[in-house]
């Protein structure tokens, strides 16, 4: 059965790997949901007779069920005796000879040894060491059979092949076990490391060495045939798979103190645990002889790679040994790099780590901003190899010159932190070396390269994103920036000075100097940039501008060398350093006028000094229009032309949007300032929509967004471009556009609505799209509908009230009513009181009456309040949902009462449901936090008083309970200070305007609607008083005495004391 069913699953396989089947794929799901069948796929794709495309496809499906199915939490997780049988199988697949397979293979154990070691499986690790100890051990049958043959080169690959996919896998899963942060498992790591450390530093020294002198034995021997170069190869693969591992134990296999360690539940190393005293048995790396030695020495085998590889470079038939020297060096200057950003305190105190900082910076030293290294041709620096390790020699120096280590406090503070700092200060930031360093990084690594220039002509816009992107940890340049930055902030009184004689030294350089000169001149500007807020007490920043700066940015003649365009650009990027550190608000005028004169295509040429000045004027308003808006007014038609000529001129869409947001930033900053220019960008920016990207138009769509917001009512010249841009976008029959402007559309829209002064056709004509909205189905839709729907009936209640679309808009509300979470129909139910509130405001009450019916809004709103105890809607709800009704009938008593006489004949009560809905409204009287509640239900109760029905009546004593407490909140205050109580209340009572402008009409149109509101100017006791006197004259003065006597004296004489 069992060989019938492998038979059919390998045959499934063959299938699917010839072309992907969604029902093939099923029926593959189907069969491994069987027991032991995810084994049975292991061990297909270890069966040679099985094509090799299935069994690559059956140890894929075997990896990628790993993380769905093993855990114990997992729906369909693995029984134990399949995962047991996985696990033991698994660890013979390691000297598996195709690389696809192992790397499966690989992955597929480091998985599982992240979730089962070392708990379940205890022995992957030393079986791993094993089967690398068999693979290199020299009496194993593959390595016989290599030597009974020492020209046979298809079995020393087989050996060397065999070696490497055991390392390789033990590196899957040591990555793989120390990202796991349990306690636990970390305590068990920490005590292994230490051993496995060991023999795998002695595994690298001993290849490494065998291969630096074999290497030298053959160059001086000539030797070049394929079975030396074979050995050459198997034994410095061995050393960079052994340092990938290494670098992986000493960065996170061993704890970072002896003394002290935070735990945090079952995490450790956390920054936020608690700090506790440390287990015996925490090593650091810096207490282990084998990584002290192997940190001490990796820079002499360094220094002999990179001269291997400088040999190799000018031969092709070592191609595999160069690409593998090349990954040990890299790799070692990605260990040394982690050290020294991870643990500075141990690194620098461990022998030969300040030896490693010396040896970086010297090759720093050696290097330049292009790549170039002293006696290293070009050739040697295929791929950037030579950029990565001066970057790794640049971060390397970077962290001893300022590492945040060096700043924490105790207990996370190390307790050598002091000593590391003398010492680093003591033997490396020397006076002279921190004078030499900073003039090494200004002339040699600020210096703009060969390949910058180039791309400056090419592609200026990919430039300025590099350099906006700011990403110093992948650029040799931008990282010698920061180290630059980080010299002159610890070391200011030797790097300051120095700075200055430098600038006065290439001050008089002019545009007819030679491209070296302009070059250092503009690495120069960029130190004194860099390095501002150091330089505070150097330099005057607003007299060098207008002494030197201003000439050299704007006067041009024949004879200026091309390459002046450097410092053009490097002008503006000054401003934006300093402007913020020191300049007098004076200079602003002057700023505007120059970025604004460098931006203008009339003026210049130069993409990238255009755009450099764009992002300066970025800054500038930033820092400076809060507070002299007026100052820029002048300024603002001239800017809004330039941007929106880069927006057009622009090719990159990064480009386009970065010119959009500065844009944006002045239109949200100058507000109604902007008038003039408006138009500028309207004409222009229309052409520039069409056919542009979907990303494109979301920007155009948020600047639009701003600037209606800025333009408040004079944003109703807009209508004719905003509104059907969109129009198109909830109309338009392209789902997929549709989605991506949607929210932003939304936001034009509410922006629009809100500001305008009056109601337009064109608004009009998207009131019909909202009822569309509802049906995306989502809360946040809803909660825009719903503001949508208040600004459309705070703007013109009486026409949407009885507008054809509120039908179906308001049917689809009542239906989200009964349906949604508690905290939807909050939302819900606010809407709706001030649709009721408008409406009746403006004398719309019976298309209201009518919406009410129609849309069954009334018929919600009381089922739920009748079904509160049933469904277990909280009080406040119930409440909320109250208010509503009881507004309705303090304008109309009669039509409530009708309606609640209906319904309750047409849901089987046979009679009115006034004394249902009355019993429960009294009851969660006390649920109404807001004062205009409780008013709203002491008139609509005075007002069901006044009929004198015996429903009512019977409800007397209570419902006086509820009016003398209403009326105690203002009792004894003023006429003007009642009508304050309820008319405060009312902004908290209403949806949450705390992000509107207080200016935007929107916000006055609710203002004046909350004024005049007749439930707050009401006065609450006269209002009762007569309302009490007409259920008097309705049931007659002996009846209405016979009413009172029955009700409690207190509660009667309570009252009166509040109305007279």
């Amino acid at each position: 059965m069992e060989s019938q069913t492998r038979a059919q699953l390998a045959q499934l396989l063959v299938a699917l790997a010839a072309g992907s089947n969604s029902a093939l794929e099923a029926q593959l799901e189907a069969i491994l949901a069987v027991h032991m069948h995810h084994a049975l796929l292991l061990h297909i794709s270890a069966d040679p007779s099985v094509p090799y495309s299935a069994r690559h496809l059956a140890a894929l499906h075997v990896k990628n069920g790993i993380d769905r199915h093993w855990r114990k939490t997992s729906k369909s997780s693995l029984a134990a005796d399949e995962k047991a049988e996985i696990r033991s199988f698994v660890l013979t697949l390691v000297s598996e000879e195709s690389a696809k397979l192992l790397r499966a293979y690989a992955e597929t154990i480091a998985k599982i040894a992240q979730m089962d070691y070392p708990h379940e499986w205890p022995e992957v690790v030393p079986t791993l060491l094993a089967a690398i100890e068999s693979s290199l051990d020299p009496s194993s049958q593959i390595a016989q059979l290599s030597s009974q043959n020492p020209q046979d080169l298809t079995a020393l690959k087989r050996v060397h092949v065999t070696q490497q996919h055991c390392l390789y896998t033990l590196h899957r899963v040591t990555k793989a076990m120390y990202s796991v942060k349990t306690l636990r498992v970390k305590h068990v790591m920490y005590q292994m490391a230490p051993q496995l450390t060991q023999y795998l530093c002695s595994l690298f020294t001993s290849n490494i060495s065998s291969f630096i002198t074999n290497f030298s034995a053959a160059v001086q021997s000539n030797i070049s045939d394929e079975i030396s170069i074979e050995k050459l190869d198997g034994l410095v693969q061995i050393a960079r798979l052994s340092l990938k591992i290494l670098r992986r134990l000493l960065v996170n296999g061993f704890p970072e103190r002896a003394d002290m360690v935070r735990v945090n539940g079952s995490s450790v190393g956390t920054a936020s645990g608690t700090a506790v005293q440390a287990p015996e048995f925490y090593t650091p790396f810096e207490k282990v002889e084998a990584c002290v030695n192997l940190i001490s020495s990796l820079t002499g085998y360094l220094k002999s790679l990179l001269e291997i590889r400088r040999i190799l470079a000018q031969t092709s038939s070592f191609k595999s040994i160069e690409q593998a020297t090349s990954k040990i060096c890299i790799t070692a200057g990605k260990l040394y790099t982690d050290l020294i950003q991870s643990r500075p305190v141990a690194f620098v105190g461990c022998r030969g780590g300040l030896d490693v900082v010396r040896y970086y910076w010297e090759l720093v030293a050696m290097g330049d901003s292009s790549g170039n290294l002293e006696n290293y041709s070009p050739a040697g620096n295929k791929n950037g190899f030579v950029d990565r390790v001066l970057l790794q020699g640049m971060i390397i120096f970077r962290g001893v010159v300022k590492n945040s280590q060096f700043s924490l406090l105790p207990p996370d503070r190390h307790p050598h932190t002091d000593d590391a700092i003398k010492l680093i200060a003591s033997q490396i930031l020397t006076p002279d070396f921190v004078s030499s360093a900073a003039q090494l990084l200004v002339t040699k690594y600020l210096i703009l390269t060969a390949e910058e220039l180039e791309k400056w002509d090419e592609d200026p816009e990919g430039l300025m994103t590099d350099e906006e992107a700011d990403q110093w940890e992948f650029s040799l340049r931008m990282c010698a920036q920061k180290a630059l930055m980080d010299l002159a902030s610890k070391h200011r009184t030797i790097v300051s000075p120095l700075l200055m004689s430098m600038l006065q030294h290439v001050s008089d350089l002019s545009p007819q100097s030679n491209s070296s000169a302009i070059l250092l001149k503009d690495a120069v500007y960029a130190a004194v940039g860099y390095c501002a807020y150091d330089l505070f007490d150097f330099m005057e920043f607003d007299q060098w501008f207008e002494q030197k700066l201003l000439k050299e940015c704007t006067e041009q003649t024949p004879q200026t060398n091309p390459l002046w365009k450097i410092i053009r650009r490097r002008v503006p990027m000054l401003v934006s350093y300093w402007i913020a550190v020191k300049s007098e608000p004076r200079m602003r005028p002057l700023f505007y006028r120059v970025l604004l004169h460098l931006a203008s295509a009339e003026n210049e040429k130069d993409l990238v000094v255009r755009l450099s000045a764009v992002t300066t004027l970025r800054v500038v308003v930033d820092e400076g229009l809060l507070t002299d808006s007026e100052i820029f007014q002048p300024f603002v038609e001239t800017c809004v032309k330039v941007l929106v000529e880069l927006v057009v001129a622009a090719e990159d869409f990064e480009t386009k949007s970065n010119c959009l947001q500065t844009l944006k930033s002045i239109i949200y900053m100058m507000g109604q300032k902007v008038e003039r220019a408006t138009m500028t960008f309207l004409d222009r920016i229309k052409e520039e929509k069409k056919g542009c990207s979907i990303m494109f138009r979301t920007s155009i769509l948020l600047v639009l967004t701003t600037l209606v917001q800025a333009l408040k009512e004079q944003s109703i010249m807009l209508h004719p471009l905003v509104l059907p841009a969109i129009q198109n976008t909830l109309l338009g029959s392209n789902t997929s556009q549709q989605m991506h402007f949607l929210e932003d559309s939304i936001d034009l829209w509410t922006a629009t609505l809100k500001n305008t002064p009056s109601l337009t056709p064109e608004l009009v004509s998207l009131y019909s799209s909202l009822s569309n909205l509802i049906e995306l189905g989502s809360f946040e839709h809803l909660k825009v509908v719903l503001r949508l729907v208040e600004s459309y009936f705070v703007l013109d209640a009486a026409a949407f009230v009885q507008h054809p679309d509120s039908l179906p808009l308001f049917s689809k509300i009542s239906e989200c009513l009964s349906e949604l979470r508690m905290d939807a129909t909050k939302h819900i139910s606010r809407t709706l009181a001030l649709v009721v509130q408008t409406s009746l405001q403006s004398n719309s009450v019976a298309a209201l009456q009518r919406l009410l019916i129609e849309a069954k809004l009334l018929q919600t709103l009381l089922t739920e309040i009748l079904q509160s105890r049933t469904k277990g809607i909280v009080d406040h709800i119930v409440a909320d949902f109250s208010t509503i009704v009881l507004r309705v009938a303090v304008w109309d008593v009669a039509f409530v009462m009708n309606f609640l006489q209906e319904f309750g004949v047409a849901v089987g009560n046979g009679a009115s449901l006034l004394p249902e809905c009355l019993e429960i409204w009294i009851k969660v009287y006390d649920a109404m936090t807001y004062p205009k509640q409780r008013k709203t239900m002491a008139l609509a109760f005075a007002t069901l008083v006044a009929t004198g029905r015996p429903e009512v009546l019977a409800q007397l004593q209570a419902i006086m309970g509820v009016l003398s407490s209403v009326l105690a909140e203002v009792h004894g205050l003023s006429v003007e200070d009642a009508r304050l109580h309820w008319y405060d209340s009312i902004r908290s009572s209403t949806h949450s305007l705390s992000d509107d402008d207080e200016e935007a009409p929107d916000r006055k149109r609710r203002a004046a609607f909350e004024v005049q509101d007749p439930v707050v100017n009401a006065e609450l006791g006269a209002f009762v008083k007569e309302k009490l006197a007409a259920c008097e004259v309705a049931v007659g003065a002996e009846r209405w005495q016979m009413i009172l006597n029955a009700t409690d004296s207190d509660v009667v004489n309570e009252l009166v004391k509040m109305i007279m």
